[in-house]
């Protein structure tokens, strides 16, 4: 603290110096003189001004480190949560594939019972087919059998009728050597 103007100086001599010259001071006077009261508040101000600053600028880095915090914590927060965003699409992709792939095979085993059975309908449907086809076959060759069948037995007779006419036709002698005739071919016509 500096010297008050109302204290007293210790040691204070005369006017006259110690060498006995009007106008000199001791060395505890010009002290006071250099560092006075307003001296002290300017410098209290001073160093309260240097202070605040120096508060201010710590506060400020204290600010800025919080906020480089609270951003490191953000940016964490935002990482963590994008890479539980990116895991959770991962795993629905992969839910979905696997879905797919089921929906696939299902459909593919599905498509394969319908195929299996449009063959088999197709072939049930081409048996009864060809069980008509064959029977329609079989009854129009029955059929056509028996027309020639008979043509041909309508020929034999007209044949037979014509050859018993030329035979009745012979004499004795003569139809007596057909007969003999015929009765020695081997395969002869019945009735002849």
């Amino acid at each position: 603290m500096g010297c008050s103007q109302s204290a007293p100086v210790a040691h204070q001599q005369s006017d006259a110096g110690p060498n006995g010259a009007f106008g000199e001071r001791s060395d505890a006077g010009a002290q006071c003189c250099l560092v006075g009261e307003d001296s002290d508040e300017d410098l209290m101000r001073e160093w309260t001004r240097m202070a605040v600053e120096e508060w201010r600028a710590i506060r400020t880095l204290h600010d800025v480190a919080s906020v480089c915090l609270a951003v490191e914590e953000v940016e964490r927060v935002r990482a963590a949560r994008l890479e539980a965003v990116d895991k959770e699409r991962r795993q629905r992709q992969a839910e979905v594939e696997d879905s797919l792939i089921v929906m696939r095979e299902a459909r593919m085993e599905a498509l394969g019972e319908e195929m299996r059975a449009e063959q088999e309908r197709m072939r049930e449907e081409l048996n009864e087919w060809c069980v008509e086809e064959r029977t329609a076959r079989m009854r129009s060759m029955q059929e056509d059998f028996e027309r020639r069948t008979a043509e041909l037995d309508e020929k034999l007779e007209d044949h037979k009728r014509a050859l018993r006419e030329r035979v009745a036709n012979l004499d004795e002698s003569q139809r007596r050597a057909i007969e003999l005739l015929v009765k020695a071919t081997p395969g002869r016509l019945p009735g002849t």
